[in-house]
C-alpha cells in the first residue's frame, strides 16, 4: 500500500516552531507512505502547514531542537498540566523543559502522535522572522521519518523510507549522534576539523562555539574578523563576531564564501545551518544516519552578509529597529534602537516581508537605500549607503 498526497492550497505562510518526545504513526508498521507539504521560507525559518486540533498551524522544521513543541501563548491552556520534564536543546539553548500530552497533529495525510510535547514561547521568533510561529517539529520528529527538502520547489516530503531511485550527482554523508538526540557531520573549516550539528533552525551557514571558534581563528591569525551584534530569541543583543571562510569541506565538496559566526551561548554545539543547506536538495535519513546532498539552483553562491548594520523586528505589523551595529551605515546616519521603519525606497515597510527588507539592506556594496524612519512624532528621511563588511 502506498500513500501519496499533496497538501491543498494554503495561503502564503506565517506561523511555526518547537519540540516533542515519542511519536507513532496511525499506519501499519509495514505500510509505505509519503506526503508532500508546501515549504515556507521567510529568510529565518522553514515552516510547513499542519492541522492542530482541527485548526491550521505553521510549524518550524528544526533539527536543532531535541523535542517538538507548541507555542505556549496559543496552546498552553489546551495542554493541561505537565506530565514530565526533559533537559533538551531548543531555540533558546540548552534548558529544562516541561512536557505535556500532545494534541493530534496532522501533516498532510500523516497523523503524528507525539507521546509528549513541549510548550515554548515563540514570540521572539515571530518578531525576528515577521511570521507567525505555532510550533516546532524537532529532532524527535525527524528521527522517525525520511525527510526530503526541495528548496527550489519549496516542498518538504515526509516518508517512512528513502526513495530507491538513484540520485545523480548526490553525495552521501555519514551522520553521527551529538547532543541530546541530534546529528552532525564531520567537516573541515579552513583546514581545521570541526564537527557541525545539522540545524535547520539556524538561519546562518556556520555557527561555531567558543572552542571551535578559537581553533579556527588560531589557525588563521590574519583572518579578517568583524565584531557584530547577535539578536538572541529573548533578551538584549549580545556582542559576537564573524569571519569569511575561505574553504568549507563537506564530504568531497569544497565550498567558498560562507560566513562563520561565533555563538554567544557557551553551551552550544557548532552547527551547519540553512544558508548552507538551501544550496542543495536535502534528504535526512536519521534512522540510517545518512545525509544526502544534491546541488540546487543556488549551489556555489557566495553568502551575502548584511551591509546596513540594522537589526529589525516586527511587532503587530510595525517594523522596529531592535539594535544598530556601532560604526555601521545605519549608525552613521543616526538611526537608533526603538526607531520605527516606515518606508524602504518609497515602499511602505508594512507591505514588505521582513525577508524583502533584509534583502534590500544587503543588495550591493555602495548602493544607496532610502529609508523613512519615525522617532516619536518626528519623521526623518535617511539615505543609507550600504557597505560590505564581510
Amino acid at each position: 500500500m502506498n500513500f501519496i498526497s499533496t497538501w491543498p492550497g494554503v495561503p502564503g505562510g506565517n506561523r511555526a516552531f518547537p519540540l516533542a518526545a515519542t511519536m507513532s504513526l496511525l499506519l501499519l508498521p509495514s505500510a509505505l507512505f509519503a506526503t508532500d507539504l508546501p515549504l515556507f521560507y521567510d529568510g529565518c525559518t522553514l515552516r510547513v502547514p499542519a492541522q492542530v486540533e482541527g485548526k491550521t498551524a505553521y510549524l518550524i522544521f528544526d533539527t536543532g531542537s531535541t523535542v517538538s513543541a507548541l507555542d505556549k501563548t496559543v496552546y498552553q491552556s489546551q495542554l493541561g498540566d505537565p506530565v514530565d520534564e526533559v533537559r533538551a536543546s531548543s531555540i533558546a539553548g540548552l534548558t529544562n523543559m516541561a512536557l505535556y500530552r500532545s494534541p493530534e497533529i496532522l501533516l498532510g495525510s500523516v497523523i503524528e502522535y507525539f507521546d509528549k510535547i513541549a510548550a515554548v514561547d515563540l514570540s521572539g521568533i515571530d518578531a525576528i522572522s515577521g511570521s507567525e510561529c505555532d510550533g516546532i517539529l524537532g529532532a524527535d520528529f525527524a528521527r522517525r521519518h525520511v525527510i526530503s527538502i526541495n528548496f527550489d520547489r519549496r516542498s518538504l516530503k515526509i516518508a517512512n523510507e528513502a526513495d530507491r531511485a538513484q540520485s545523480p550527482n548526490a553525495i552521501r554523508l555519514a551522520l553521527k549522534p551529538v547532543g541530546s538526540g541530534n546529528f552532525a557531520v564531520d567537516t573541515t573549516v579552513d583546514g581545521v576539523p570541526v564537527t557541525l550539528m545539522i540545524d535547520t533552525g539556524d538561519n546562518g551557514s556556520i555557527s561555531l562555539n567558543a572552542e571551535d571558534w578559537q581553533r579556527v581563528i588560531r589557525a588563521h591569525p590574519n583572518a579578517d574578523v568583524h565584531e557584530i551584534l547577535a539578536a538572541p530569541i529573548s533578551g538584549a543583543p549580545v556582542q559576537s563576531a564573524a569571519v569569511r571562510i575561505n574553504d568549507l569541506t563537506v564530504g568531497p565538496n569544497h565550498y567558498r564564501g560562507f560566513v562563520a559566526t561565533a555563538v554567544p551561548n557557551p553551551h552550544a554545539l557548532s552547527t551547519l545551518g540553512l544558508r548552507f543547506l538551501r544550496q542543495h536538495m536535502v534528504r535526512f535519513d536519521f534512522q540510517k544516519r545518512e545525509l544526502l546532498l544534491r546541488s540546487g539552483s543556488e549551489f556555489g553562491e557566495t553568502e551575502v552578509f548584511d551591509m546596513s548594520g540594522l537589526h529589525l523586528i516586527r511587532s503587530h505589523g510595525v517594523t522596529l529597529v531592535y539594535a544598530v551595529d556601532q560604526g555601521s551605515p545605519a549608525d552613521a546616519v543616526g538611526i537608533h534602537p526603538g526607531d520605527v521603519l516606515e518606508m524602504v525606497d518609497q515602499t511602505s515597510a508594512a507591505s514588505l516581508s521582513m525577508r524583502d527588507i533584509r534583502r534590500a539592506l544587503k543588495s550591493n556594496d555602495g548602493d544607496a537605500v532610502h529609508l523613512q524612519v519615525r522617532r516619536g512624532v518626528e519623521v526623518a528621511d535617511e539615505r543609507l549607503r550600504l557597505r560590505k563588511i564581510l
